[in-house]
């Protein structure tokens, strides 16, 4: 899994030895030799206490079946009622392609519900415990569906779309047959699932002007200086995703450039409980009632909200910022409104200027782009898996570092005693066809800050969005997403030969 994940995973070695802790347990999930390594030299584990359980599973019958785009959604229907009585998993890529294809099963009769993280916390609840108490149903669902679920009887697991690796291909289908019995799992290969796996991986990589930006901010402090920086506020001026930002602040660290503080919320939103703002002042003294209304006048009042900076208050208003916080912390206690803490700060502190600002950014730019030729290689091992002239269980298994003497007998090679081969992408019309350069110019000369680069621009069209696409309310664009089914590198390779306005 790629480092943007989590960034702050990538410090933990080096906060277990700040600390002093005398024991370490690493666990995960999936980890191939090369990973175990890495973890093991980290923590300072030796490499025989590292435990690797088998990754084998007997019971399971892994099936790889290439289709066409236009022929899947009758596979899966024809599949799903001849499978064998039992809850079943169908996962998917996209949001979207969650709900069309609960829709898709639901006319065909099957009991199903889609599942993705985009539903609210009581509607995903709720559609795990109608899966969960049932030996029928079926969840369709994106990645977001998985951890934590010990369902031990699920009968099938079908991919209606390529999973992004062998790492998730090997977690996903280790939710089938907990409980040892028989279980299925198919995987409909479908070329044309490579260009949204790809977007994913193409659409974190920062440009390289961001990373300057950003770079810039951090090496404009003296040595030793502490500073406090809002990572939303960063994120869209850059247009740099949260959790990229978060990753180079993370490299940063890993440097020796940067340390992580303790972070802090630098404002407040409060709504009164009862009435409005003005009566929260009754019952006070004439003094106290003014310095509120003050108070409260310097925020930003919306509909329901007022957002309040202590900061600007007190400066607004001559008062020492204590005395702000204060008089919210009593209003809060005292039940007069509901306040919430609001724009979290991060607080750094720059440790030492690096020899060379330009060998910096190029640094930085290269992981970024290590970490997008690896997520790429992660999509065609699956792919590879797939036509694999082999047991494709122990190529599987084999990956991960376990070693089997012989064929598995329960896989689609093993079954078939042939490779097979995944269909190419369906045939697309040129980019110049597909789209209309003359509204693509209008659009980036209005929004430079969001289509001002080729990158930008690529991931406009092939429907990834980033802050400043979503600030500049793009994604409801016409041209949004509209080359979604074109490999990235094609775009962005056309998008760099566009005399457009930057």
């Amino acid at each position: 899994m790629g480092h943007n994940f989590r960034p702050d995973y990538l410090k933990l070695a080096d906060r277990a030895a700040e600390l002093g802790a005398e024991r370490v347990l690493a666990l995960t999930a999936t980890a191939t030799p090369d990973v175990v390594d890495d973890i093991c030299a980290g923590f300072g584990i030796e490499r025989d206490d590292a435990v690797v359980t088998g990754f084998y599973r007997p019971n399971l019958t892994l099936l790889t079946t290439p289709v066409a785009a236009a022929e899947r959604d009758a596979l899966l229907v024809s599949r799903m009622r001849t499978l064998p009585s039992g809850s079943a998993i169908v996962y998917v890529t996209l949001q979207r392609t969650a709900l069309q294809v609960a829709r898709l099963l639901q006319e065909a009769g099957i009991p199903a519900r889609p599942y993705h993280a985009g539903m609210g916390a009581d509607e995903r609840v709720a559609t795990q415990d109608w899966w969960s108490a049932s030996d029928r149903n079926v969840v369709v669902a994106t990645i977001a569906f998985g951890m934590g679920i010990d369902k031990p009887d699920v009968r099938a697991v079908v991919h209606y779309n390529l999973p992004k690796g062998l790492e998730s291909y090997a977690q996903e289908v280790g939710r089938a047959g907990r409980d040892g019995l028989p279980s299925t799992c198919e995987l409909l290969a479908c070329g044309d699932d490579v260009p949204t796996l790809e977007n994913f991986a193409f659409g974190d990589t920062p440009t390289e002007s961001a990373v300057v930006g950003l770079v810039d901010l951090v090496l404009s402090r003296d040595a030793g200086e502490t500073f406090a920086v809002s990572e939303y506020e960063l994120s869209v001026v850059h247009d740099v995703r949260p959790l990229v930002l978060k990753t180079i602040f993370t490299y940063l660290e890993l440097d020796g450039i940067l340390r992580q503080g303790t972070p802090f919320y630098a404002g407040y939103r409060l709504r009164p409980l009862d009435g409005t703002l003005d009566e929260v002042t009754d019952g006070f003294d004439a003094a106290r009632a003014t310095f509120l209304r003050r108070l409260f006048a310097a925020g930003t009042t919306g509909r329901v909200w007022t957002s309040v900076s202590p900061d600007v208050a007190a400066e607004a208003l001559g008062e020492p910022r204590s005395r702000i916080v204060a008089a919210l912390d009593y209003l809060e206690r005292a039940g007069a409104i509901e306040l919430q803490a609001a724009d979290a700060r991060q607080r750094y502190t720059l440790l030492r200027l690096p020899p060379s600002r330009d060998e910096l950014v190029a640094r930085l730019c290269e992981r970024f782009e290590r970490r997008e030729r690896a997520e790429v290689e992660r999509i065609e091992r699956v792919a590879d898996l797939v036509s694999r002239d082999g047991c494709q269980v122990n190529a599987l298994v084999g990956y991960f570092g376990e070693v089997r003497a012989e064929p598995c007998g329960h896989c689609s090679h093993c079954l078939g005693g042939r490779a097979q081969t995944v269909p190419p992408r369906s045939a697309l019309p040129p980019i110049d066809v597909q789209v209309d350069v003359g509204a693509l110019r209008v659009v980036a000369r209005g929004h430079p800050e969001a289509l001002g680069e080729p990158r930008q621009l690529a991931r406009f069209l092939c429907g990834i969005t980033s802050p400043a696409t979503t600030k500049a309310k793009l994604t409801r664009h016409d041209l949004f997403g509209s080359c979604d089914a074109w490999p990235f590198l094609d775009v962005l390779a056309w998008c760099g030969g566009l005399d457009l306005p930057r």
